[in-house]
Parts: C-alpha cells; structure tokens; sequence
C-alpha cells in the first residue's frame, strides 16, 4: 500500500461508526520498549527546557533508582509537557461520498508517543488528532507558535488541534471529533464556535514517519485578525489568572492566497511538519480552483 500524506479529502462530515470500550495495547515484545521510549520522550524534551533536570533524571533513569524515578516522574512530566491519559486509537477509516467513517479503541498518550513512528497499523496507537485552519474575515491563516508542547515542538508555528479524548470528546457514548476540535480551540486560542460562520471537516493528514490520523476542519470566522488576538490576549490573561501556561504564546498571521502560501512552504524550519503538509494541500486547493 503506498503512503499518502493526504489519504481522505473534499468530505464535510465525520461518523464514529463503532467505538469499543477497550485499551489496545502492543504485543509483548513492543510493549517492553514502551517504557524506556516514554523516557526518551520525556529527556529529549528535558535537555531543551531544563537541561539541568534533564540531567538529574537521566542519571536516576541509568542508575534504574526505580524509587526516585517514580517520586519524581510526575515532576519530570510536567517539566517536559509530556503527559500521560486516555486518548482515542482510530482503528480504521473508510470514506463513503461526503462522510468519512471511523471505528476506533482507547489507548494512551505514553502508547501513542512510543509507537507514533512503527510503520505497521497493529504496533501502532494510531491516535486520533483534530485540527482547525481557521481563516480571519479579512482573509489570514491563524498560526500560533507552541509553547506548552514537548520540546522538539515548541516555538513552531501550529494549528489549534489536540487529541480526541474517548470520555471528554464523547456524545452518546462515542468520542467525537467535532468536541475535541471545540475544546481544543478555545484552549489555545480562546475562540469558540460562535465567532464562525462555517466550520466543518475537509481532509485527513498524516506524515510519513508519524502516520497517526488528523482529522483537519476547515473554520471561516466572522472575526478579523485584530478581535481574534483581543480573544487570545484575554484568553492568555483567563489562564495566568488561574496559574496555568498557555499551549500558544502567541498567533501570527499569513494571508490565504497562493503567493503567501508559496512563500511560507519555503520557510519549512518555521512549521510543525504537519502542517506544511496541510499548508501543501491548501495551496494545491488554491491551484485547483483558479482551472
């Protein structure tokens, strides 16, 4: 089967067609290495955010001090903004006309991170992501620049997108992507759903050496970008209050137009991979639709 980096496109709806109450795991072999690539994950961000710590906790991690790495696991977690919790796995997908269908499991965030890059679906968690490309009324790309993400991460320009959680995200029993998507974006960017005139799914992206599924809307706002940063700005504010760091520490701008993004897929250093992917196929889109 040849990879796609686009494999579902030019959809509008999204159907959890069976949701199995379950927590997949690996087999027995890949399960052993799990543990020890959720410590790298957590060190490789480390070294970047705290190099100091990083060193404290790769010398426990060596020393295998299984008392002091459990004490202090939770604080290294934290530091890396690496976090383990329930995720939803999409088990399979299948497009039928404008819907695509999808039956998933639960898994968890440590399973996804040490499985993200095997190649085969079954050693894989296959996490199930929802991201927005939100267009301002006066015609930009929203970007924020990650901040509150693992290190390799952080000051890339992204999307708001997040995990789909299998008991948050769920609507009559079955996570949802529309719900994790809403969640997500006013976390990250303090927008909810009324500040747009359509929103509605349109693709799915993958990358070749992480081939988990995002499922990526497309979100026109009745907003320009100015009150969009006055939403941000106050929504930065809500979490300072409360003594939390916000997952963007602040939105650029790019206008929606093919030379603009001609000139952004050049600056590749400047974007999570990803969303080159996606930058990709809306300039292919642009390109389409000027036939």
């Amino acid at each position: 089967m040849t990879f796609k980096t686009v494999p579902f496109k030019n959809f509008e709806q999204v159907e959890i067609t069976k949701f199995y109450d379950r927590q997949w795991k690996p087999r027995i072999e890949l399960e052993k290495r799990v543990r020890k690539k959720w410590n790298d994950a957590i060190l490789a961000s480390l070294k970047q955010k705290d190099p100091k710590f990083f060193k404290e906790f790769l010398d426990i991690i060596t020393k295998n001090d299984k008392e002091r790495y459990e004490e202090l696991l939770p604080v290294a977690e934290t530091v890396a903004a690496v976090f383990n919790g329930s995720v939803t796995r999409a088990i399979r997908m299948k497009q039928n006309g404008n819907k695509l269908l999808i039956e998933c499991e639960k898994t968890d965030y440590m399973h996804h991170v040490a499985t993200r890059t095997n190649k085969k679906l079954d050693e894989r968690a296959n996490t199930l992501y929802a991201a927005v490309v939100i267009v301002t009324s006066d015609g930009y790309l929203v970007f924020g620049v990650s901040e509150g993400t693992e290190g390799r991460f952080a000051g890339k320009r992204n999307l708001a997108a997040g995990l789909v959680h299998p008991v948050i995200d769920a609507i009559d029993g079955k996570p949802s992507t529309g719900l994790a998507l809403q969640r997500e974006m006013f976390e990250e960017t303090g927008l909810r759903l009324e500040h747009f005139k359509r929103i509605y799914p349109s693709f799915v992206v993958s990358e070749e050496n992480m081939q988990h599924p995002s499922i990526v809307y497309k979100g026109y706002l009745s907003l320009d970008k100015e009150k969009v940063m006055k939403h941000f700005e106050a929504k930065c504010q809500m979490d300072k209050f409360v003594g939390e760091t916000s997952e963007f520490s602040s939105l650029e701008f790019v206008k929606f137009d093919q030379e603009s993004l001609k000139k952004e897929l050049k600056n590749a250093d400047r974007y999570h991979k990803r969303i080159l992917i996606i930058l990709e196929h809306l300039y292919n889109e642009l390109q389409i639709s000027k036939k």
